[in-house]
């Protein structure tokens, strides 16, 4: 499936990250609202672990999200530079 077919480069739907990975998370979705989508907990309350909202609140079901995002290699938070990726997404590299 080519990247016009999917409608986001990269989408992270992991829940309970460290308050530190989610504001270099939210920095990206901000800076590429149209590539990049950070998805949360709807609710803390909500014991349901198959949804996931953005930052609108519009509920997306996991895993099925993840079949809409560009296929790629898995990336581990802690080996991921977010704001380095948007650097240089931003500058063509």
């Amino acid at each position: 499936m080519c990247r016009s077919d999917r409608r986001w480069l990269l989408v992270s739907s992991q829940v309970g990250l460290h308050h530190d990975y989610m504001t270099d998370l939210e920095l990206v979705e901000r800076q590429h609202p149209t590539d990049f989508l950070l998805l949360r907990r709807c609710s803390l309350r909500s014991a349901n672990m198959s949804e996931r909202c953005d930052r609108h609140m519009d509920v997306h079901q996991y895993p099925h999200i993840l079949q809409v995002s560009v296929p790629s290699c898995l990336l581990h938070l802690q080996c991921f530079d977010a704001v380095g990726w948007a650097a240089r997404r931003a500058s063509g590299l």
